[in-house]
């Protein structure tokens, strides 16, 4: 593989000769604008990713692909489209029994594996079975087991009735059993529109389009993914040595000839998670709660009063779509129910604040001896700590102190029900709804429900839309959970966590390479734009 070790180099060389001359954009020349034949041909394109996003290998059974991505080599039985919308990938129809316990898949039977060997029903079986097993890439806990009857259907019996499977069938990739096992996640075999050819210690990956794929598809015969800094990505570009690039917020505001900017919506939020109770020491010595976030007039104020498009304009240089709920962006949001909510209301914040009566002393309110002032928590990381930043010049104007601090997400753990932090996510499963609010998770030691929020009637809500056979009465369910038009989760209700925004996925982009019909980016852990890699083309 000397050829692709070269490639590598040859990246790495002009990096590091661009971050030592200072190479500026008013310096590329009219060489460096010439499309490279590879592109023409459709032969090669190259995408420079962030570091670390295929650590770990690519085993979907062990998480490959289940955060916020797509698995690339291995097919799904359903998939999310462009426009939000559950569709098929190797499945072509599905049924649910009386009790809601049993599902039953029916797959195409012209599935190859990259190997020439037949993808069936059993392979679906055992992917599944061994995820449950294995217990890293999505909580099973509801899954009793998996079993093909025959070669193109497939069961899986649940313990408890679970809308929310559907959704985890669009992110597992199957893996097929003849070829799983030790090395697999280094080698991996699967049914996807590319096959694996090499991988670099993380520092680059080759694949090959799939020629047996039952989707036949005119695309790009080589993809290389190259693992790089934002920075470095920058200067990758600037240099033409990427045709696809994603970079920093800083950065994107460049014009860089050759390239265009592509802003790629996301349902990729942030927020701030708010400890709803009062601070207490659990049976296992961890300390929860918080005394100022614990109040709801705190949380109502601080949810009307900060201006999200000021944090968006500061904090992300404009490239990012305010958002009151993290679930604004999907199916199961109440964006509808937001039409009338302004904020950046300081005077209606500060109105609720001194009817609670939280009087201003000096620059800060107080109210029964308490100083409306909390820690931040971010994990540590210039956007991060731009929104932690912004968002306590934010609540300044309200009269409330907030202290931002950076931390790993190790050290933030223990810390995580006892002060606010600026939090993450963004999945396409309701399931998250329950994850976010649901009061069985209130103390565990889980990233759920990381407020330590409880309330019954959300609850309810929740069982409803978990135990609910038709998808549309779930999703209504699920909704209710947020705002049911007295109480729910949202900041219409408890509000358990104050959301900001969606962050919009910045990438350089060269000038012909069409991207495709690009689906609403998940939270990034994945490699979400290349979820449609065989839409991808050049053109002239």
């Amino acid at each position: 593989m000397k050829k692709e070790r070269l490639l590598l180099l040859a990246v790495t060389s002009v990096i590091i000769c661009l971050s030592a001359c200072g190479k500026s954009r008013q310096e590329v020349s009219k060489q460096d604008l010439t499309v490279p034949e590879r592109l023409i041909n459709k032969e090669e394109v190259r995408i420079a990713i962030p570091t670390a996003k295929f650590e770990g290998g690519f085993d979907p059974c062990s998480g490959w692909g289940t955060f916020g991505g797509d698995p690339i080599f291995q097919s799904t039985l359903t998939r999310v489209d462009a426009n939000n919308n559950l569709g098929y990938d190797i499945a072509t129809e599905y049924k649910v029994s009386e009790d809601k316990k049993i599902w039953e898949f029916t797959i195409r039977d012209d599935v190859m594996c990259h190997d020439g060997q037949k993808l069936t029903a059993k392979d679906v079986a055992f992917t599944y079975n061994k995820a449950k097993e294995l217990g890293l890439a999505m909580d099973f806990s509801f899954l009793v087991k998996a079993e093909a009857t025959d070669e193109t259907h497939v069961q899986f019996e649940l313990n408890t009735p679970n809308s929310s499977f559907l959704y985890y069938t669009s992110v597992l990739g199957i893996v097929p059993e003849h070829a799983y096992g030790k090395g697999y996640a280094e080698n991996p075999i699967g049914s996807g529109p590319y096959k694996f050819i090499f991988e670099d210690n993380g520092s680059q990956l080759i694949m090959e389009k799939n020629e047996q794929y039952y989707k036949p598809f005119d695309g790009f015969k080589r993809v290389v993914l190259l693992s790089m800094k934002k920075d470095q990505a920058y200067a990758a570009v600037q240099a033409g040595e990427v045709d696809v690039a994603n970079v920093e917020n800083n950065l994107a505001k460049e014009n860089i000839p050759g390239y265009r900017l592509e802003r790629l919506a996301s349902f990729d939020f942030r927020n701030i998670s708010m400890p709803q109770v009062k601070p207490r020491t659990l049976a296992d010595g961890r300390k929860v709660g918080n005394e100022i976030t614990s109040e709801l007039t705190i949380r109502k104020a601080i949810a009307v009063g900060i201006s999200r498009e000021e944090i968006v304009k500061n904090a992300l240089y404009g490239y990012g779509e305010v958002a009151f709920d993290m679930f604004d962006r999907l199916p199961w949001g109440i964006k509808k129910e937001f039409k009338d909510f302004k904020d950046g209301n300081v005077e209606k914040a500060i109105k609720i604040l001194e009817d609670d009566g939280w009087v201003l002393n000096g620059d800060v309110r107080e109210k029964d001896g308490k100083k409306a002032e909390f820690t931040l928590m971010y994990p540590t990381g210039s956007l991060h700590q731009l929104i932690a930043n912004a968002f306590a010049e934010e609540v300044k104007k309200l009269g409330i102190r907030v202290t931002p601090e950076g931390l790993s997400w190790t050290d933030i753990a223990p810390r995580i029900r006892k002060d606010p932090c600026v939090f993450e996510g963004g999945f396409y499963n309701p399931d998250r709804i329950q994850g976010a609010y649901q009061s069985k998770y209130a103390f565990s030691n889980s990233w759920d429900n990381v407020s330590a929020y409880q309330n019954p009637v959300v609850d309810k809500h929740i069982e409803a839309a978990l135990t609910e056979k038709d998808p549309d009465k779930s999703i209504e369910e699920w909704k209710k959970a947020l705002w049911d038009g007295k109480t729910g989760g949202s900041i219409l209700g408890d509000c358990g966590y104050i959301t900001i925004c969606y962050l919009e996925h910045l990438y350089f982009v060269r000038d012909g390479v069409d991207i495709g019909n690009q689906r609403v980016h998940p939270h990034d852990h994945g490699i979400p734009i290349t979820a449609n890699i065989d839409e991808w083309t050049y053109k002239k």
